[in-house]
Formats: structure tokens, C-alpha cells, sequence
């Protein structure tokens, strides 16, 4: 009876005991199939993301392949926008003599050719020493006889820290200052010429020369750009007016004249670097007689081809076709203006190079063809004193055409042909593109 009881109780426990087995392994296994679950949830959840992540990848991959097609334009632009003759942007110099507290002064007047607004005055007064800035004022205004500050240079395009160039004279003598383009303060103030001698100047196109024709002096002075030493100077045997650099910078051509003198030639001169005779083209021969010329004004052509002269006695403008090679200069079209006016200069458009602007003193601007054609395309009519006018220049991306004279500056839309705003001053005298204008607001003369 007691070993069944025993048997009995040893049953019971471990039923208990497998009871208790089977309640932990039925909760492990529920346990697990939760887990198992949510893994599986986890799991299609992450599949979700992984999917989300794989289309958000592939728009991204799109959009890069987009942006580097793009990239790829714009580096086109820019090789195109790099191969251009002249920069895109840029600022517009010019001298202008304007009347402060009563007294005519001058200044360098900095013009944005983007808005075609006068963004800053130089005072030169401030910007000089006393002495040179007397000198260069009373031979602007003619204060002293003789005197003269050329209006002429520099004309054509600079490269970026070329210095300004003025070119003076009076009795006391003949000189060149070279300003610096950071501050317009003087860098060198140099006499070429112990005597009075109209003066004008032509930059090489690498910078490197200055190239100075001595008309009363009837010489042509070879210097150094930087330094203004004088490297050479070249007799002539009438009076040289002008200096044209061709396109390559190895030649120039110079408009020599009589200025009345019996006897003494006409003709446009082409010299190569060192001052060697390569052709000439006359308009009289020596000691030939004949209505005179005076060849005044040249402008070599984009193409170094043709150089185009204006002469002073009358109103007349001749196309010299040029050959450096054949060592042959003749000339191939003369064009007649208004009687009573003066064709003071032409420039070719740096741009399009399908137009040749001429100024007229007395008339306006002529807008031609290209030569040797040169025929008139049409007129452009100024709002400064059309008797006044002297000199002109292209914006750098060749959108306007500024004209300087009495009254001011005149700037015209070349696509138009009209004047579209004009700077107000009693005068102008010369103006020219700079390619780039960075350098002033490094300099502090304008903020940005």
C-alpha cells in the first residue's frame, strides 16, 4: 500500500513537471513564431526601403548623367567664349575735361558697358604730380602756345594692366606719361621730343611696343612699353600723323603729309618692327604738284588686308590695299564726304566684322562695308555737337559704339544705329575698351 502510494506521488510530480515542460516550450515556440514574424515583417519592410533606395538611386544616376551632359555645354560655351577675338566683359576708359567749382579740370572717366552707366570719376588733379598734372591740363585746354593733348591714344584695345598712355606737348617739349591702370597714379612722365611736335601713338598688340609718329619732327620713335626707353627713331621726309599696328603686330602703317610745304610727299608707309620700310602708296609724289591730301587718320583692317586713311584737307577717305609680303601698298577705293566735314577715323567691328563706323567730324557716323567694297550701309546721327566730335570706340563685346567730342559722350546701339544715352561733359577726348575691369575693385576704386 505504501510503495503504490510513493509510485503515485512520483507520477503526479513529474506530470507536473512535464506540464510545466510543455506550458515553457508552447510559450518558446509561440515566442519564436513572433520573432520569425516580425523578422518577416522586418524583412519585407527593409525589401520596401531597398526597393525605395534602388528608384531614388536611379534618379539620381539620371540626374547626374543630366548635369555632366550639361557640364559638357557649358565647357563647350566656354572654349567658344575663349576663342573669341575680344573678351565679353569689360570697361570703357575715357578722358574728359568737365568744369568743377569753375575750373576745367581732367578726369578718367570709368564707364560699364553692361548699363552704359558712369560708375566713377578719376580726378587726374588728384591722381598726378602737381607739375606733370599742370603741364598735361594747360595743354589740354592750349592754355600755352604752341600746346596739344592728343586725342588720338591710345585708340585701340589694351591688354589687361597695359598702362594709359597720354601723349602731350607745349614749348617746353614733347612727352609720353604712362599711367598705372590700379590706381591711375604716374608711373613715368618721359620727353621724346626736346621741342614742340604733334604727337600720335599706336600699341602693339603684344604690348610690347609704343610707337610714336613726330610730325613736325619728322620722325617715327620705336619704345619700350613698359619702361618707355627709346629703342630707336626713324628719319621720314614729310610729316608722319598716325600709327596703325597691322593684326600680327609685325608692321605699322603711318599716314605721312605735307602740311602744306611745296614740294614734300603724301603716301601711307608701312614699317615693320625695326623700323625698316616695307611699301608705301602715294597721294603725291615729291616735288609733284597737285591738291593736297593730308592723310590724317589709319585704321589697319581685322583681316590685314587693307588700311584705311582719312585726309584733313578734304573730305576723303582712301581703302591702300596691302601685301607685306609682295613688300606692295596701292590704293583701291577713295570715298568722298559732305563738303565742309572731316573723316576723322574709322574702326572695324571687333566682333561681327561686317561694319566699318567712320567719324565725321561735321556729320555723324558713316557706317560702311567692309573694304575693299566700303560702300555707305547708313548714317548714324549724334546728340553731342556733330562739329565737335573726334574719336570713337566698341564696347569689348562690340553691343555699342561710344563717340567723345564737345558736350560729352554719345553711346550708340550698334544694332539700332541710334544714340541710346548720353554722358554729359563740356568735352570728351579720347575713349577706349579695357578687357577686363576685376582690377578695380581689387584697387578699391569701386566697390562691389
Amino acid at each position: 500500500m505504501r510503495a503504490a502510494t510513493i509510485l503515485i506521488a512520483v507520477l503526479v510530480v513529474a506530470l507536473v513537471i512535464l506540464a510545466a515542460l510543455y506550458t515553457s516550450a508552447t510559450q518558446e515556440l509561440a515566442s519564436a513564431r513572433g520573432e520569425v514574424e516580425k523578422a518577416k515583417q522586418e524583412a519585407a519592410q527593409a525589401s520596401k526601403q531597398a526597393e525605395e533606395l534602388r528608384g531614388q538611386l536611379t534618379q539620381l544616376q539620371n540626374r547626374l548623367n543630366e548635369l555632366q551632359s550639361r557640364l559638357a555645354e557649358a565647357q563647350k560655351t566656354i572654349e567658344a567664349l575663349r576663342g573669341q577675338a575680344q573678351p565679353i566683359a569689360g570697361y570703357m576708359y575715357a578722358l574728359v575735361v568737365d568744369t568743377v567749382g569753375g575750373s576745367d579740370e581732367l578726369f578718367i572717366y570709368v564707364i560699364d558697358p553692361r548699363t552704359n552707366d558712369l560708375v566713377v570719376k578719376i580726378p587726374l588733379r588728384d591722381r598726378l604730380p602737381a607739375d606733370v598734372y599742370t603741364l598735361m591740363r594747360n595743354a589740354s585746354l592750349r592754355l600755352v602756345s604752341p600746346s596739344t593733348l592728343e586725342v588720338w591714344m591710345p585708340r585701340y584695345y589694351t591688354q589687361p594692366g597695359q598702362y594709359l598712355y597720354i601723349l602731350y606737348e607745349g614749348p617746353w617739349g614733347s612727352y609720353v606719361a604712362a599711367l598705372d591702370p590700379k590706381d591711375f597714379s604716374l608711373v613715368k612722365n618721359v620727353k621724346i621730343y626736346d621741342k614742340y611736335t604733334r604727337q600720335y601713338g599706336g600699341i602693339s598688340p603684344d604690348g610690347k611696343l609704343l610707337v610714336v609718329a613726330q610730325r613736325q619732327a619728322q620722325q617715327i620713335v620705336y619704345l619700350d612699353a613698359k619702361t618707355l626707353d627709346v629703342i630707336r627713331a626713324v628719319k621720314t621726309d614729310a610729316n608722319p600723323c598716325d600709327v596703325a599696328p597691322s593684326p600680327d603686330g609685325n608692321y605699322f602703317a603711318i599716314p605721312v603729309r605735307a602740311d602744306g610745304a611745296e614740294g614734300k610727299p603724301e603716301y601711307v608707309l608701312i614699317i615693320d618692327r625695326e623700323g625698316r620700310e616695307v611699301a608705301r602708296a602715294y597721294f603725291r609724289r615729291p616735288g609733284e604738284a597737285g591738291p593736297p591730301t593730308e592723310p590724317s587718320m589709319t585704321y589697319w583692317t581685322l583681316d590685314g588686308k587693307y588700311v584705311l586713311l582719312q585726309g584733313e584737307a578734304r573730305p576723303y577717305e582712301a581703302v591702300v590695299e596691302v601685301d607685306v609680303a609682295a613688300k606692295s601698298a596701292r590704293i583701291v577705293k577713295e570715298v568722298s564726304y559732305p563738303s565742309g566735314t572731316v573723316a576723322f577715323m574709322a574702326e572695324e567691328h571687333p566682333m561681327a566684322k561686317g561694319e566699318v563706323w567712320v567719324v565725321v567730324r561735321g556729320a555723324g557716323v558713316y557706317v560702311r562695308s567692309p573694304p575693299p567694297e566700303y560702300r555707305e550701309i547708313t548714317r548714324v546721327a549724334t546728340a553731342i555737337d556733330v562739329k565737335g566730335i573726334v574719336q570713337g570706340a566698341f564696347s569689348p563685346d562690340g553691343r555699342y559704339f561710344y563717340v567723345v567730342g564737345s558736350g560729352g559722350i554719345d553711346v550708340i546701339d550698334v544694332a539700332a544705329k541710334s544714340v541710346v544715352k548720353t554722358i554729359k561733359a563740356k568735352s570728351a577726348v579720347w575713349i577706349i575698351a579695357i578687357p577686363s575691369g576685376e582690377w578695380l575693385y581689387y584697387s578699391g576704386v569701386l566697390r562691389g
